[in-house]
């Protein structure tokens, strides 16, 4: 059974690192408390002029005794800038944080940390827009990735994917986790379960034309379990998957009827199985060679070559019953995940 590249998903987790609590508010911290032994802590809730830290960085906003609290604006020596609400000298409700790579994040924040509604955007084009918890992306939110290089300190493109795409769904502790919905550059389309940032569970890939489909269990982002690949002129195979090959038990059926019944081991027939075509009793049937299932084209002189000169009749022989009996055997081997 061919496998097209489009099936063959290569993910990474995203966001691995993702900057959701900046370390530069952490700079100016033991100043701020020098301030309060200086006598700043006496001085009421207002605005004050410019104060220039040690570390260089610049403040102008409002201050209540020596921290910078209410709405303020703060530039570091290396091009980074935040400006939004203080509370106790910590970025706390609505603000805007520009990263010394060029990246921002807008949105909400809580003790120094991204927290509630924010969009991240990376310098290479690639971003965030949803919800965040203590730093990061934790809830439903758009991921958009592109292939350009990334400086950030959070993230780069290289970690969404191979490909430029775009995520639709859940996450959890920073990565895609639950229901999902990703569209790559070249219009593949994958819906279902995701966890700890790659495709695990049950879900559905579509090609960019929409003729191929593969939909069933996945693992790690590879097609493993039970599951059903079919093909634009009708074909299918719907059987068991083992990392991105049809492995186990399965049946190949031709859109005319024709069927074959028996197991595959890394894409490749391998074994008894047996050929069935509508009308005629069923012909259980024994591999004498390995025959990958991309040679099962659909067309009546393939088939009778298949069924001739490929496969060997087995006397003797009842097919029903071996049917049941390799079924068996299957789901012995080759359990639902």
């Amino acid at each position: 059974m061919e496998d097209p590249s489009w099936s063959t998903l290569k993910l990474q987790p995203s966001y691995q690192r993702a900057p959701g609590w900046p370390e530069h508010f952490e700079r100016e911290l033991d100043e701020l408390r020098i301030l309060g032994v200086l006598g700043f802590e006496l001085r009421g809730f207002g605005p004050r002029p410019p104060h220039q830290f040690r570390s260089g960085a610049i403040y102008t906003g409002q201050w209540c005794g020596n921290q910078r609290h209410g709405f303020g604006r703060q530039e570091w020596p290396d091009g980074a800038t935040y400006e939004g609400c203080w509370s106790n000298s910590s970025a706390c409700g609505l603000g805007r944080f520009k990263f010394p790579d060029g990246s921002v994040y807008l949105g909400q924040w809580r003790g120094n940390r991204f927290h509630g509604l924010g969009a991240h955007y990376l310098a290479d084009g690639s971003s965030y827009h949803g919800q965040w918890v203590h730093g990061s992306r934790d809830g439903v939110g758009v991921e958009t990735c592109s292939l350009g290089p990334s400086d950030s300190s959070g993230s780069s493109s290289a970690d969404c994917a191979t490909q430029a795409s775009v995520y639709w769904g859940d996450f959890s502790r920073g990565q895609k986790d639950g229901y999902g919905m990703c569209e790559w550059e070249e219009g593949s389309k994958f819906s279902g379960q995701w966890r700890a940032g790659l495709i695990s569970g049950h879900g559905v890939l579509t090609s960019d034309s929409g003729c191929r489909t593969y939909r069933g269990q996945w693992v790690h982002s590879k097609k493993h379990g039970r599951g059903v690949y079919t093909w634009p002129d009708g074909r299918e195979h719907r059987g068991h998957y083992l990392l991105d090959a049809a492995s186990g038990f399965g049946t190949f059926s031709w859109p005319d009827g024709k069927q074959y019944h028996g197991f595959w081991y890394n894409a490749h027939i391998i074994g008894p199985g047996i050929f069935s075509v509508p009308g005629q009793a069923d012909r259980p049937l024994e591999i004498d060679v390995n025959l990958s299932p991309v040679e099962l084209k659909a067309g009546t002189s393939k088939l009778e070559e298949l069924s001739s000169g490929h496969f060997l009749e087995t006397s003797n022989f009842s097919a029903s019953s071996r049917l049941n009996e390799l079924q068996r055997v299957a789901d012995l081997l080759v359990p639902a995940t």
